[in-house]
């Protein structure tokens, strides 16, 4: 790096340094705390007659099917629903994979709106957890910066969205945590079975996969196809070999051209095939078509190729921060047939990770502001208002803009998540040199 770039890579520790160090003062931690706090009762507050709604009506109608032994793939879950006054809409077939399905049954002994807020305390604690596993003492924060970390961890949008649609990517986000605090500790065994469990419950996480072959974490990687064989026999000797097949048709329907128009939906490939729908209209001819059969994979590749590249980049012996971990985390979202908004507190570990990394100078400005915009630009289209977390404020303005403003606006999610991954990518590139000795925040240890 030139003496131009270890200046650049020195301001910017010093900027993020004051910054830091004026968030931990106790005016101003007493405030950031109370407002997260008022924040998290008026998000409860939107919560309430959520329970006959997406997504949770979708969970207990599904392992409903199971439980009467029918097949949640093929049977209309939303009849089924509907005896326990749950509307489902147009989501008439289970979407969720076997496992995960299996294992929501016990909560089909209560009722629904029973149900329902046991999965809200769940998911709270699951939330809570994975906080501390990224911000607490593991991680070499401060206590003060830590709180204030939580309190953004708080505020984010997609934590928001999640609640509100009673998700289920919050335990995934916990298991991510302790597989990525797991791996650093030397704990192979114990990393590779967590990621087989995300991976039976929601699948997109196996790109993780990826990770551990590139960085020859074979011990973690063996465990991985362990936990998965084990936990994949449970499932069918559980659930039935034939219903277990039945994903199969939930992943046809998820990947539907009603699913891949809208918006929220943040994957790669939704996103190409906007582009190709705002271009060439909802009846593009057989070239077009074929055209996108082939720009879809490619996209895929060039992010996988370019995720790799990076990995390669980075020292086995050298990743103190994780940084490939969290390359890797965020392309896992990128790269699931389908992902929401919702998918994005997952964002959550690569921006604890920057944190600390920026708290000890060492992470580049440019890997910073990369995070920043992306925080910002969700937090713009959805602010994760009690009343409806996930509605635009742009709303009102959207009859008067043209239809290319309208349109690049409604990309504006995946530019979200894209800017997460640009981020995750100069975290792991980016070399730092010059910076300071002193960590970031003041006060911290």
């Amino acid at each position: 790096m030139s003496r131009l770039g270890e200046a650049g890579a020195q301001g910017a520790v010093v900027s993020w340094s004051g910054l830091g160090a004026a968030l931990v003062q106790p005016a101003m931690l007493a405030l950031i705390s109370l407002a997260a706090l008022v924040y998290v009762f008026s998000v409860g507050r939107a919560l309430r007659g959520r329970a006959r709604d997406w997504d949770f009506c979708v969970y207990y109608a599904s392992a409903v099917a199971a439980r009467e032994h029918l097949n949640p793939y093929t049977t209309d879950i939303a009849a089924l629903g509907a005896r326990f006054g749950l509307q489902a809409g147009r989501i008439d077939r289970a979407t969720d994979p076997p496992t995960f399905i299996l294992l929501f049954e016990p909560f089909t002994l209560l009722k629904p709106a029973a149900a329902y807020w046991l999965w809200i305390m769940l998911n709270a604690l699951a939330f809570a957890a994975a906080v501390f596993v990224l911000l607490g003492p593991a991680s070499g924060l401060d206590a003060r910066a830590a709180i204030v970390l939580a309190a953004l961890a708080i505020f984010y949008p997609p934590v928001a969205d999640h609640f509100y649609y009673s998700q289920s990517k919050i335990p995934v986000l916990l298991m991510m945590a302790l597989m990525m605090r797991w791996m650093e500790r030397g704990h192979e065994r114990a990393a590779g079975l967590v990621l087989a469990l995300a991976g039976l419950l929601r699948a997109f996480p196996l790109v993780l996969l990826g990770y551990l072959f590139v960085r020859r974490r074979w011990a973690a990687f063996r465990w991985t196809f362990i936990g998965l064989a084990a936990g994949g026999v449970a499932t069918m000797a559980l659930f039935g070999v034939s219903n277990s097949l039945g994903f199969v048709r939930a992943v046809g329907f998820l990947t539907g051209h009603h699913w891949l128009g809208l918006s929220a939906n943040i994957a790669l490939d939704s996103f190409v095939s906007r582009i190709f729908r705002f271009s060439f209209g909802p009846h593009p001819g057989t070239v077009v078509v074929f055209l996108r059969t082939v720009v879809v994979p490619l996209a895929v590749l060039a992010m996988v190729g370019y995720t790799v590249e990076a990995t390669v980049r980075r020292d086995a012996n050298r990743d103190p921060d994780s940084a490939v971990f969290c390359l890797w985390l965020v392309t896992s979202v990128m790269l699931s047939p389908t992902a929401w908004i919702h998918y994005m507190v997952l964002a959550l570990v690569l921006f604890a990770q920057l944190a600390v990394a920026a708290n000890f100078g060492r992470v580049s400005h440019r890997a910073l502001w990369a995070a920043v915009a992306s925080y910002a630009l969700i937090a713009a289209v959805c602010p994760g208002c009690p009343a409806e977390p996930g509605a635009p404020l742009l709303v009102p303005l959207l009859p008067r803009l043209p239809a290319v403003a309208v349109f690049l606006l409604g990309q504006v999610p995946f530019m979200a998540l894209f800017a997460a991954w640009l981020a995750a990518r100069w975290f792991v590139i980016d070399e730092i040199r010059g910076a300071l000795a002193r960590p970031c925040c003041a006060g911290s240890a």
